[in-house]
């Protein structure tokens, strides 16, 4: 028969073990959540800010400087703001973004996304059939 401390140390070494394995976090090919719904917004006059892959700004398909954000923002007036990251778009250029629209009085915006079906019929497919 083991004795009752044995037992306890081998429960202590697998919980501690589990918790060191449900702590590890994948990094590589972050995706961006899909959502299965949302509520409709009201009807506004709209302006789309991109980001690309590479990092590049666009607003409503236009290119144009992070340093002009303020500027582009104030001819806009009450527009509404909607954020388009590319799901390969490095964080670091999304905060930034988010950061300068807070800098020029933007606290009103939302993020596009796509729905869980439209992102399964624009998936790539690698080698496969494998994503």
């Amino acid at each position: 028969m083991m004795p009752l401390i044995d037992v306890v140390f081998l429960l202590l070494t697998f919980f501690v073990f589990a918790m060191v394995l449900m702590v590890r976090i994948n990094a590589d090919d972050i995706r961006l959540p899909q959502a299965s719904g949302g509520e409709p917004v009201e009807e506004r006059v709209a302006a789309v800010i991109a980001l690309s892959q590479e990092g590049g700004l666009t607003l409503d398909g236009a290119p144009f400087d992070a340093a002009n954000l303020a500027d582009r923002l104030a001819d806009l007036g009450d527009a509404q703001i909607y954020v388009a990251p590319d799901v390969r778009a490095p964080v670091g250029e999304l905060f930034t973004l988010l950061e300068r629209l807070r800098d020029a009085g933007v606290n009103d915006f939302r993020f596009l996304r796509q729905t869980v079906d439209e992102s399964a019929a624009n998936e790539p497919t690698g080698a496969g059939g494998v994503p």
